[in-house]
């Protein structure tokens, strides 16, 4: 301690975070996206700085819809089984 710092002091990282080394690639943003969260991942995608304003407009509505779609699939094979249990005398 000659130099006047205390030892128990943390030292500021000098590499990046693992969340900006997240937040910076494209790539895994996208797998984020439309493999994992769907819209819940739209704040990762806006505080992101590697889209530009357009890019993030145009990946919100593609991943938008790509939700839904997926939610009216589900639904989908939901009424399904629905008309096949029916169809059993099940419901």
């Amino acid at each position: 301690m000659s130099n006047g710092t205390a030892s128990h002091v943390p030292q500021p990282s000098r590499g990046r975070s693992q969340w900006e080394k997240l937040l910076s690639s494209r790539k895994t943003i996208l797998i984020i996206l439309f493999g994992m969260t769907g819209v819940l991942g739209l704040p990762l995608l806006w505080i992101s700085h590697v889209f530009t304003i357009g890019e993030k407009i145009l990946w919100t509505i593609l991943n938008t819809l790509y939700t839904l779609m997926l939610i009216g699939l589900a639904a989908g094979v939901c009424y399904w089984c629905y008309l096949r249990f029916k169809e059993a005398g099940i419901f």
